[in-house]
């Protein structure tokens, strides 16, 4: 799973099919449950899979894990990270095989 959008680096290079991906989630048990999560952006889809650099990197993202959500922690990342600056067009990109 990842998400395409429009998306401008804060280096100014902008990206017209950015592609995000969320690398790695962890959930911490306190009075909740905290995921922190973090990705990359890559220029587009073929950057990402050609093995290309980032075009910028985003970690420490958080948010309380839904355990009543019928989404599972990665998703509840993708959803959450589509509320934050720079993400709030992005669209799910699905992996074949799966369904809207």
């Amino acid at each position: 799973m990842a998400i395409v959008m429009p998306y401008l680096t804060e280096s100014g290079i902008e990206c017209e099919r950015a592609y995000a991906i969320v690398q790695e989630a962890v959930v911490t048990k306190g009075d909740g449950h905290l995921v922190m999560y973090k990705g990359a952006v890559y220029a587009n889809e073929a950057a990402y899979h050609d093995g290309f650099r980032p075009v910028q990197r985003f970690r420490e993202l958080r948010f309380e894990l839904d355990l009543s959500a019928e989404d599972n922690i990665i998703q509840q990342a993708y959803l959450h990270l589509k509320t934050q600056p720079g993400f709030e067009y992005a669209e799910d990109d699905l992996v074949i095989g799966e369904e809207e």
